[in-house]
């Protein structure tokens, strides 16, 4: 499959999501990225990267209670 094919199975999907799957609210992305290094590490290791995800999913969650609880946006 070429890189353009992906680009517009990617597009496809993303409007699809938008106009008919997710409510029409506002969205706020997160997202995590690592060195390369760091990359190869954590695909070789499955619980790491699960240990990884769970303290990024709780600082994340913090922040947004800490903010909620000041009025924040």
């Amino acid at each position: 499959m070429c890189p353009s094919c992906n680009a517009k199975r990617a597009h496809v999907t993303a409007v699809h999501l938008v106009e008919r799957v997710l409510p029409h609210v506002p969205y706020r992305q997160w997202t995590l990225s690592f060195p390369h290094r760091v990359r190869w590490v954590l695909l070789k290791e499955a619980e790491l990267l699960s240990d990884v995800l769970t303290l990024f999913l709780r600082a994340v969650f913090a922040l947004q209670r800490w903010r909620a609880r000041r009025g924040l946006q």
